[in-house]
């Protein structure tokens, strides 16, 4: 190492400050004062070591007889001038760590100042790196407090308590955030450093120290649910278990508006099952015990008619024929709502059901009519996807029947159906958000009849809702909502558009999968 020096350093110092530097990693400065009108204003450097130039980048021979202003102009203003003065003048060794700032050189430093006669030995280094560090270290700390103290979740550590024998006896809060202490009212410094049970005496009793304990014993993490209902506290906690150390973390949510969310579902589902249950007996009802009263009144009235035609004439027959079309109304009426019914329930017999093979049954089911009104049904490829075939068979029926049914008189029907395959984010304004992923089968059913305004095409898959009169077009209005239950309980959606006059197109989405 070199080190360039002048006569005014005895032999003695020299030695000393030759050794001195050698065994130096840091960078070291012998610097006098210098005077103007008996005040000091600068420091010459007297000597240094290559150190210089790891921590600051020049180059000793660059600095020596130079003054401390014309090598670092900034010494005064961040701080420099001002130790070394406290030094010289005091006599005391001084330390900071200072910042530094110019057109070459920037960055933290560790500065040490020693007084030695009337010279000053400055021993520093770069801290930069380390500064920069620990600003990250702190930032990232203030950002975890900030987590930790704003999150909606509970967070404490805890620590053991032992007895004499070394058993766990309780647990000690070391550590708390506002979530957690807000469960007793207090502020995170009131609880820390206090037992569990001068807060929560009951976790003695309802097994959750008992969790803890087996944590902090077996080092095993856990993740539980548990009803914490005591000490005036009545909450549903998802809960985190895990050994840090010689402690142990928990973390919570409290879960407690959705869990009773849960349970009055629950109750509402034991409500839909028993009136299911009941539904279901008004459809055994439905189905025999008033049927067969509506069958006697249509038999006597037809042994009125036969036997007593003569007696009761004209105006009496037509009261009759009035009597049992009233009563088939009423019988057709019954059969729609057990219809109803049955399908209020969801799908039970899923297969695979392949829709051509079943419209072709549908269309031999109604061969009659269809022949009657010289209709035409043009049907393209269909798909074949998972359903329960005995509804969607229902579903085609009522659909096509409705398409034969609202026709100006003596017009020849002509019904279209067709399919497709669409995801569905193209379907957003059909279909629920949380369906945008899933793919479906858009099946239509296209007719050419009387159509209906726009304005009531959420109105006919009401129950009982009807467009024209039943002298008109007759039906109990309940077709189709039967329809619209049979695609509810397949995850579907139905809608329909339609202009008066110009037919109507029934768009149906069952899902693909």
């Amino acid at each position: 190492m070199k080190l360039t020096e002048t006569n005014e350093i005895t032999n003695a110092e020299q030695d000393f400050v030759r050794a001195l530097l050698e065994a130096s990693i840091h960078a070291i400065l012998l610097v006098e004062p210098m005077y103007e009108n008996d005040v000091v204003n600068d420091f010459k450097i007297k000597a240094t070591n290559a150190a210089l130039t790891t921590h600051c980048g020049i180059q000793p021979a660059e600095v020596v007889d130079i003054p401390f202003s014309h090598i670092f102009p900034n010494f005064k203003k961040y701080g420099f001038f001002d130790l070394y003065i406290t030094a010289f003048e005091t006599k005391k060794q001084q330390r900071s760590q200072l910042y530094y700032k110019d057109e070459k050189l920037e960055g933290w430093f560790d500065f040490g100042v020693a007084p030695h006669g009337n010279i000053l030995v400055i021993n520093f280094g770069n801290i930069t790196e380390h500064q920069n560090f620990q600003k990250e270290l702190d930032l990232s700390a203030n950002n975890l407090n900030t987590i930790i103290n704003t999150t909606q979740s509970g967070i404490f550590l805890f620590a053991p308590v032992q007895d004499l024998n070394g058993n766990i006896v309780d647990f000690k809060f070391t550590t708390a955030n506002p979530s957690f202490a807000s469960y007793v009212g207090k502020k995170p410094e009131n609880i820390v450093g206090d037992l569990a049970t001068k807060w929560f005496p009951g976790y003695k009793e309802n097994g959750l120290f008992d969790q803890y304990k087996d944590t902090y014993e077996t080092g095993r993490s856990k993740r539980f649910d548990f009803h914490y209902d005591a000490d005036g506290i009545d909450v549903w906690l998802d809960i985190m278990a895990t050994k840090l150390d010689n402690e142990v973390l928990i973390t919570f949510t409290d879960f407690t508006s959705v869990k009773k969310l849960q349970l009055q579902l629950e109750e509402t589902i034991k409500e839909l099952t028993r009136s299911n249950a009941s539904l279901q007996d008004f459809a055994y009802i439905a189905s025999h015990d008033l049927q067969e009263p509506l069958r006697k009144i249509h038999f006597f009235a037809d042994r009125l008619k036969q036997r007593y035609k003569p007696i009761i004439g004209k105006e009496g027959e037509m009261i009759i024929e009035r009597i049992e079309a009233a009563s088939s109304r009423m019988g057709t009426l019954i059969n729609d709502l057990l219809d109803y019914s049955q399908v209020s329930s969801l799908p039970s017999n899923t297969s695979i059901v392949n829709l051509q093979d079943l419209i072709n049954e549908v269309l031999f089911d109604l061969e009659a009519i269809l022949q009657e009104k010289n209709a035409q049904v043009k049907v393209e490829k269909m798909p074949v996807l998972k359903a329960d075939p005995i509804l969607l068979r229902q579903m085609f029926q009522n659909l096509i029947g409705n398409a034969l049914k609202y026709q100006e008189p003596g017009a020849r029907p002509i019904i279209h159906i067709k399919a497709g395959k669409l995801p569905g984010k193209q379907l957003s304004k059909h279909i629920k958000s949380g369906d945008q992923h899933k793919e479906f089968y858009l099946i239509e059913v296209i007719d050419n009849g009387v159509g209906f305004l726009q304005e009531n095409a959420e109105r006919i898959f009401q129950i009982f809702q009807r467009l024209h009169g039943r002298s008109e077009y007759p039906g109990t209005g309940v077709g189709l909502a039967i329809v619209q239950k049979v695609i509810e309980n397949h995850n579907g959606y139905i809608w329909a558009t339609s202009t008066p006059g110009n037919g109507s197109t029934f768009h149906v989405l069952l899902p693909a999968s």
